[in-house]
């Protein structure tokens, strides 16, 4: 069973890595040129390989660098939608398996 340093290891890594698929080309220069020319996914892996208390210590040593990476927002997701007009094809009012309001109103009462 994993300890809770671990965990938070792992997830801590898997958002670096989430981040690293989400940058701009521009960003992943800028982020490449802050590591001395590492990527973020050579970052990740130096950081998995280290111990526990190692990798606490790199984290607090590359603090500037890890807030400012987290900052960074990704690649913009665009919207899809249609440009063909909406069509109204029918309206129902819906009770339940009754037809009428009354009965929907009813099968409430049964249950108090």
């Amino acid at each position: 069973m994993r300890s809770a340093s671990s965990l938070s290891k792992i997830a801590f890594l898997a958002r670096l890595q989430r981040k690293s698929n989400n940058l701009t080309d521009e960003q992943k220069y800028d982020v490449s040129e802050r590591l001395g020319g590492k990527t973020i996914r050579e970052y990740t892996k130096e950081l998995k390989s280290c111990t526990e208390e190692a990798f606490v210590r790199r984290c607090r040593e590359d603090k500037d660098f890890l807030l400012w990476c987290d900052n960074l927002k990704g690649k913009k997701r665009g919207h899809y939608y249609s440009e063909k007009e909406d069509t109204l094809l029918e309206t129902t009012r819906g009770y339940g398996d009754t037809e009428k309001p009354q009965d929907y109103l009813d099968s409430f009462c049964g249950l108090c």
